[in-house]
């Protein structure tokens, strides 16, 4: 068995790398409110299916921290921000528009997030590589397709 440990986690503890956590990891401090669901949300569930080791928690601590970036640039559009803006030219004409801001950070936080959600196994078409069930039982979608006799 590898008794190789990772580096010191933010709350002190070491863990083994490869094996799955069998508790939720605290969110990092530097994430606001809103990181901090998305982390707990996240980490749950991974840890549920039994698919977290302490290699993923940079990835879910990454995750939550583009999420709120995402989430702060959607309410900056929602509450005013057009989206785009028209450049001016030299000669005073109406050019191309462009982007402002907070449009360019929720167009790169989603792309982040398809990335980072992809390595964690959130996206569907990535879930076929998690452990499959959760400790050993049947899962709500398993149940469910046997019942209505489709599997």
């Amino acid at each position: 068995m590898n008794t190789r440990r990772s580096p010191i986690l933010s709350a002190g503890r070491r863990e083994i790398a490869g094996a799955p956590l069998d508790h939720i990891p605290d969110p990092p401090a530097f994430l606001n409110d809103v990181g901090r669901r998305k982390f707990e949300e996240i980490a749950a569930y991974l840890v549920d299916l039994r698919a977290m080791t302490a290699g993923e928690i940079p990835l879910v601590e990454q995750f939550a921290a583009c999420y709120s970036r995402w989430v702060a640039a959607e309410e900056a559009l929602a509450g005013g921000d057009p989206g785009w803006r028209t450049v001016v030219t030299r000669q005073g004409t109406p050019g191309s528009s462009v982007p402002t801001p907070a449009m360019l950070q929720s167009q790169r936080s989603i792309e982040q997030l398809r990335k980072l959600g992809a390595a964690l196994g959130l996206a569907p078409v990535e879930r076929a590589r998690l452990p499959a069930g959760r400790d050993g039982g049947e899962d709500e979608y398993e149940r469910l397709m046997r019942e209505s006799g489709a599997a």
